[in-house]
């Protein structure tokens, strides 16, 4: 969790304040289950550090293996996505997504599949590094570990010594809107004609996902005619 809370930090320093959950969209996703009525067991960890509460996923093992899984979920990607040059050789692109719901103002840390570029001329980029230290988080332990971060100027990022483990900061590259951030789901085609968005919208839901796309193939062979991009706001909107 500290990546994406330091990451929150360094882009809105008052953060803190203003949250009142902090979970991933695992988490919310356990919980939107649940109150759906859906039969799947889960375990959440819930810490309230002064007025706000973090949600915390304890389920099976990250390093544990699933046996027999079968799909092209994670080839396809490799053969039609391109990391951007500042953030080659990454394993994956975590966002950091606020919005509210309930009259409570959420944190949501999600895994995105990939964006839709726009022309370089209508990027914005990001200002040069700075390392901010404030008084007012009102967490403690996570105000001590901004303002023993050291700066490294001539590699633009940060240091952070906080644990046990040292966390290097880099601010780099563009801003990506969330409006083109896509999720990306790979199907055979016999299963075209199934509704798959109806199963994935909770989820799109809950990361304020409104691209979707489907790549379906026929036997590991994907066709361009045979992926499809869809702008599904509307849906999720009408689910909501």
């Amino acid at each position: 969790m500290e990546p994406a809370v330091i990451a929150g930090l360094r882009s809105t320093p008052n953060l803190a304040r203003e949250i009142s959950v902090v979970g991933c969209s695992s988490t919310l996703g356990n919980l939107l289950r649940f109150v759906r009525g859906e039969d799947k067991s889960f375990r959440i960890l819930a810490q309230l550090v002064e007025n706000t509460l973090f949600l915390i996923r304890r389920e099976n093992s990250p390093t544990e293996l699933i046996p027999d899984v079968r799909g092209y979920g994670h080839t396809f990607p490799e053969a039609y996505t391109n990391w951007d040059r500042d953030v080659k050789q990454s394993t994956s692109h975590q966002r950091v997504l606020r919005y509210s719901f309930g009259g409570l103002n959420l944190l949501v840390r999600f895994e995105a599949d990939g964006y839709i570029p726009i022309p370089n001329s209508e990027a914005s980029t990001l200002p040069a590094a700075k390392m901010e230290t404030r008084q007012s988080f009102g967490i403690e332990d996570l105000t001590q570990s901004f303002q023993t971060a050291e700066v490294a100027t001539e590699k633009n990022s940060a240091i952070s010594t906080w644990g046990q483990c040292n966390l290097i900061v880099k601010q780099a590259g563009s801003r990506v809107n969330q409006d083109r951030i896509f999720d990306l789901k790979t199907r055979a085609i016999w299963k075209k004609n199934q509704d798959l968005l109806g199963e994935e919208i909770p989820r799109l839901w809950i990361a304020q996902i409104s691209n979707f796309i489907t790549a379906y193939h026929e036997k590991g062979l994907f066709r361009p005619e045979n992926i499809d991009i869809r702008d599904v706001k509307a849906d999720i909107a009408k689910w909501e």
